[in-house]
């Protein structure tokens, strides 16, 4: 399963004073900056770029500027690798009957990030089917799990990361604009390496 709760990634550290925390252009100098003013707030964040940026570790660092002890879950969902039926049960749970008549219940994303901050990656993968039941949770913060009847609340912060153009598709009407505009309050975008060469040997270091 893809779906993992992160503990903590090399490099990534709390404290200004032990130097640049994603690199030393000026570019990831901004995003740093950026990190300061947005994490005690719970603001949904976007995070645009390439594949291979860093998306997800700028995520985890914003994490880490709001939950500084370690001790809230960051949930990290790639909704690109799986079905559609698998992705809801992914975020949101399920409950099904076994054989013998028992309730197995399998908490989902919302409910393992409650308290901290959930990461979908490739969120411009989710199908336009799910999108409705996505903005709903993202929207009232609430989740049911698939098979079940229950609203389960959560508490916590969404943040996005996507390589396609959003905008674009909601033009096509690939994803749906009320979602675009929920998950897009705050939008940070990560230059490639190839724009900010000054962060090589630093990142080899």
């Amino acid at each position: 399963m893809l779906l993992e709760k992160i503990r903590g990634l090399t490099g990534v550290v709390t404290s200004e004073s032990q130097g640049p925390q994603l690199g030393l252009s000026h570019a990831m100098r901004h995003l740093e900056a950026m990190l300061v003013k947005l994490g005690p707030a719970g603001s949904n964040v976007l995070i645009t770029g390439e594949q291979g940026v860093g998306k997800e570790r700028l995520a985890f660092a914003l994490h880490r500027r709001r939950h500084t002890d370690g001790s809230r879950p960051f949930i990290a969902l790639n909704c690109g690798a799986f079905s559609e039926k698998a992705l809801e049960a992914e975020l949101f749970g399920q409950e099904k009957l076994s054989q013998n008549g028992a309730l197995r219940m399998r908490k989902g994303a919302f409910e393992l990030a409650n308290g901290g901050t959930l990461f979908l990656d490739e969120i411009g993968d989710v199908p336009p089917s799910l999108q409705g039941a996505l903005l709903r949770a993202i929207q009232e913060r609430v989740v049911v799990r698939l098979g079940g009847e229950v609203r389960v609340p959560v508490d916590l912060r969404i943040v996005c990361a996507v390589q396609q153009d959003l905008r674009k598709m909601v033009e096509q009407g690939d994803f749906r604009e009320d979602l675009y505009y929920f998950i897009n309050v705050v939008r940070l975008y990560v230059p490639p390496l190839r724009e900010r060469k000054e962060d090589i040997l630093w990142l080899a270091q």
